[in-house]
């Protein structure tokens, strides 16, 4: 892996990221297919969707430990962990003043892989939760409406958000190659947008199951120590706004990268 010796440089702390992050999900998501498959001996939707996000954002970390044997330059890898933490190879955390025009054009090609892996990663995130709702509480009409409701929602933006991503610049290669004549859309507005249904999302996600955890037939105790379960929910919020604030911040930065 080419370093980037500057001590100001964000690169080994991405790559520390993108090693450790997979590592705790994959424990989670192991617990969790365990306990369903040998404890309770049953499986739904929210489990394969579960593992499906979990492969597209952790299954191949282990490829960043082989980055300096190998070549990756035509290598599409669906993790995003892995994109991000290759992506030091060619920019990630460096600053732009660092950079060669060929690294820059190879940053803004793994900026634009890793961001629509993201996109996807982040609809199986959202969906393994909805699902999960709707298998504990489905039997309510109203919820099961409010719940594919916002299911609708997310798929909406987050496709909206895809397509702006791929098809945002015409032709495509100028995004990474900002010379290359033709167009590109002023995305100000959409990064405004996407960012604030994001954060709005994950309140919907957060909120949903609560009158239905209080409406059980259970003891304030016990509600509260479910509502508790559920607060996970709260921590996704919190980190969306975080995220969109940091996005504001990279998107009118002029050393983006």
């Amino acid at each position: 892996m080419l370093v980037n010796t500057d001590p100001s440089s964000e690169q080994h702390t991405i790559v520390v990221a993108c090693i450790v992050t997979p590592i705790v999900t994959s424990l989670f998501v192991g617990i969790r297919v365990w306990t369903r498959t040998f404890a309770s001996h049953w499986t739904g939707w929210d489990d394969y969707a579960a593992l499906v996000t979990w492969v597209s954002t952790s299954l191949w970390w282990p490829l960043l430990v082989a980055a300096p044997l190998m070549r990756f330059e035509k290598l599409f890898c669906i993790a995003y962990s892995i994109l991000v933490g290759l992506g030091t190879n060619y920019g990630f955390g460096w600053h732009v003043a660092d950079m060669s025009p060929y690294r820059y054009i190879a940053y803004n090609e793994w900026i634009f892989i890793s961001s629509i892996v993201y996109l996807i990663s982040l609809l199986g995130y959202k969906v393994t939760l909805l699902l999960l709702y709707l298998r504990l509480f489905g039997v309510d009409k109203i919820f099961r409406y409010a719940t594919w409701a916002v299911m609708l929602f997310v798929f909406g933006y987050l496709f909206s958000n895809l397509l702006t991503q791929i098809f945002g610049c015409t032709p495509i290669d100028k995004y990474w190659k900002p010379k290359t004549p033709g167009h590109c859309l002023v995305l100000t507005k959409a990064v405004y947008a996407y960012g604030s249904m994001n954060c709005i999302s994950d309140l919907f996600i957060f909120v949903l199951p609560l009158p239905m955890v209080w409406r059980m037939q259970l003891s304030r105790k016990d509600k509260i120590g479910v509502t508790l379960v559920f607060m996970g929910g709260a921590v996704a919020f919190v980190v969306a706004i975080v995220r969109y604030g940091l996005l504001l911040h990279r998107f009118h930065a002029t050393d983006k990268t």
